[in-house]
């Protein structure tokens, strides 16, 4: 839809509210509902088509939050802005053989180390599903006391003789995250704005046809 096109839309819906108000109002909520949803469909698909998160998560957390009414004529598709852990977006623990004879032969399921392994790092994993992937050597993983939640930590300072573990933790250690489901949306959504701005001027001229 071109900027022309909008502009003649926005237009179509003055003349009608002018005409017969509550016979607009009421075709607008419906028609800005059907181009939220659209929105919301579209930006879903084109997400999980280019980021390298799983469907069901991006549907959690990008959903129309507020239809139209028609008192208040706002429709809003919401994105969750809170950052995504590395093992979304498919990072894993890199376990290779262990060779010594040692209690590691247990592995290590705090750290999500199967029994007879050791840790290397992480497997080699990317945000974007065209990107290319990298592996983290020096990563392990942990569960989050806060969720419970598998987290890939980074060390970005050495441990010194005498610090106790959550200092370690609150100074060296690194929790890696990744672009949150909102930051996606956002890079997606003006590619999606066009096809539902178009749907819901169809939807209204229908609906208001409908009422005169």
């Amino acid at each position: 839809m071109t900027d022309q096109q909008q502009i003649a839309g926005l237009r179509d819906f003055a003349d009608a509210l002018a005409k017969a108000p509550a016979a607009a109002l009421e075709a607008a909520s419906i028609a800005l509902n059907a181009g939220a949803e659209l929105a919301e469909r579209k930006g879903r698909d084109t997400i999980v088509g280019r980021v390298n998160l799983e469907a069901p998560y991006v549907h959690k957390y990008l959903r129309l939050d507020k239809e139209s009414t028609r008192t208040d004529l706002l429709a809003r598709v919401r994105a969750n802005k809170r950052s995504v852990l590395a093992p979304r977006y498919g990072a894993e623990v890199a376990a290779t053989s262990a060779s010594s004879r040692s209690d590691r032969l247990k592995g290590d399921p705090l750290r999500k180390i199967p029994a007879g392994s050791k840790s290397a790092g992480s497997t080699a994993w990317s945000v974007l599903r065209s990107g290319q992937k990298k592996a983290w050597p020096r990563a392990f993983f942990a569960r989050l006391k806060t969720s419970n939640a598998w987290a890939m930590v980074t060390r970005e300072g050495e441990w010194v003789e005498g610090m106790d573990s959550e200092t370690d933790w609150e100074k060296n250690l690194r929790v890696v995250y990744s672009m949150s489901v909102d930051q996606a949306w956002k890079g997606v959504r003006d590619e999606v704005a066009p096809e539902a701005m178009e749907l819901a001027e169809q939807v209204f001229l229908k609906e208001f046809g409908n009422r005169l």
